[in-house]
């Protein structure tokens, strides 16, 4: 996978996503889950940051002669 890329960024948000979920499950629901809300918040901030990452990599490569 190539660093910096929208993948990698996928992948992360799943990476993170797989150890919320572990920690819940290990913890018998101990741990409050975050509201519906709050999750669909943070979902659109993630994706905004790996589109804006995506233009900005993409207005600042070079141009195909």
């Amino acid at each position: 996978m190539t660093e910096g890329t929208v993948d990698e960024a996928i992948y992360n948000m799943q990476e993170r996503k797989a150890q919320m979920n572990a920690a819940i499950l290990d913890n018998d629901y101990a741990v409050k889950p975050k509201s519906k809300v709050t999750e669909k918040r943070e979902e659109k901030e993630e994706i905004n940051s790996m589109l804006q990452n995506a233009m900005e990599k993409f207005l600042s490569s070079p141009v195909p002669k």
